[in-house]
């Protein structure tokens, strides 16, 4: 404490005196480091300096933490660093590993009792989004799978690794933690949207204990933007009795990638078969056997599939007409014939 004699006022200053330490005083290791920690990612050692007589915790003593081999960084940001010990006798500091060789770290009292911690840098281990992108209608929400892989140093997938999940607003992972199985792989669930504005979110994980870390975006798309493509089913010519397989549209943005949760709203009208009408010759309308409306969704991959009207036995003309967005609409025409 210390007292202004004009004012006779008093401060306490808590830990505001080092002094050397006693010859009976002595210093262990609190807090052993592994023998191999990643580079680069900051630890913390720990040491306790008691006095051996009394046993009784040694406070206010000057710690000097050193590398003595090797190249670490300490916290201070110098080879030597000092640090005074607190009432229970404990001293602590940051340090790193700066590479893969031996490196050793001395904490030491000024009566020469010494402990030394060591270890070996390892190459950290690389963390990569599977799935790094998902392109969601704007207002909807899907459940997105996810997957991140797992390596060593070596390039090979690494087991039983944890990692640990961060959602944002638009974007939530189902489980906070996940580990790597025996290919690499940790999965997790993110319920992705809804998104109202043209801003992406995004899901990270990150493997616990280390700034290693990979993200997954949730991107929206404005109606505007999207396009309607027909993927697979738009141009069947069958003969009558053996039925239309299904139509596959996709719904891409403006770029072409896929878009979830995008609503298609699909449109059918089947027409008995007529035969081609000459030209310039007015022919009757085609009879019209059966329609049908609907609304389809579009799954992760962007693609809708449709099942088209079925003709029965008989001959006949489908027209499908869907449309998705603000202005996207593609139109398939598909004929079973006598």
């Amino acid at each position: 404490s210390v007292q202004d004699p004009k004012t006779l006022g008093v401060a306490a200053i808590a830990d505001g005196l080092s002094y050397d330490a006693q010859d009976d005083d002595a210093i262990s290791l609190v807090t052993i480091p592994p023998n191999a920690i990643p580079i680069g990612v900051p630890q913390n050692l720990m040491v306790r300096a008691i006095n051996v007589s009394s046993q009784t915790p040694a406070q206010g003593v000057t710690v000097t933490f050193a590398v003595t081999e090797g190249t670490a960084g300490l916290g201070c940001g110098e080879n030597s660093c000092r640090a005074v010990t607190a009432a229970d006798g404990t001293a602590s500091l940051s340090f790193t590993a700066n590479s893969t060789a031996l490196a050793r770290i001395a904490a030491s009292l000024t009566n020469g009792s010494a402990v030394i911690a060591q270890f070996e840098g390892s190459v950290p281990e690389t963390l990569t989004a599977l799935t790094p992108k998902l392109y969601v209608a704007m207002g909807a929400t899907v459940q997105w799978p996810v997957k991140a892989l797992v390596l060593d140093a070596s390039g090979v997938p690494a087991q039983g690794e944890m990692l640990t999940w961060s959602s944002a607003s638009g974007a939530k992972a189902s489980a906070a933690q996940s580990a790597s199985s025996a290919n690499g792989i940790a999965s997790n669930t993110v319920a992705a949207g809804p998104l109202q504005v043209s801003a992406a979110s995004s899901v990270s994980a990150c493997l616990q204990g280390t700034a290693t870390c990979a993200a997954f975006q949730v991107i929206p798309v404005q109606p505007s933007t999207e396009a309607l493509i027909a993927w697979s089913g738009a141009n069947q010519y069958i003969p009558e009795g053996q039925g239309f397989g299904p139509v596959v549209l996709r719904v891409v943005d403006a770029f072409g990638n896929p878009v979830a949760g995008a609503g298609v709203a699909v449109s059918q009208a089947l027409y008995g078969w007529t035969e081609p009408c000459p030209p310039e010759s007015r022919c009757p309308a085609p009879p019209l056997l059966a329609q049908q409306t609907g609304t389809e969704t579009s799954g992760l991959d962007g693609l809708v599939t449709v099942t088209p009207l079925s003709a029965g036995n008989l001959a006949g003309r489908l027209v499908l007409t869907a449309t998705a967005g603000t202005a996207a609409s593609v139109n398939v025409e598909l004929e079973a014939y006598p």
